[in-house]
């Protein structure tokens, strides 16, 4: 994992909450939680980071790409 300077990381990769959950310590995680196929859903975290929106509204707005993920605050 990078140094972890970040506010908000989103990891578009199968299962990556399992697999990395235990691994962050800070930060906004944004992860997806069953097989994942869309890669429009990380352009969309990014827009939505860009553009100040809340974590709840992130979520939503990925998950109407393709519904497999969730977020932990640190």
């Amino acid at each position: 994992m990078p140094v972890k300077r970040w506010d908000k990381i989103f990891l578009n990769a199968c299962r990556s909450g399992p697999l990395y959950y235990y691994t962050l310590n800070r930060g906004d995680f944004f992860y997806t939680y069953k097989l994942c196929s869309a890669r429009a859903t990380s352009t969309v975290f990014i827009d939505s980071v860009i553009n100040a929106k809340s974590n709840q509204e992130i979520l939503n707005a990925i998950n109407d790409v393709e519904p497999v993920n969730d977020f932990h605050q640190f």
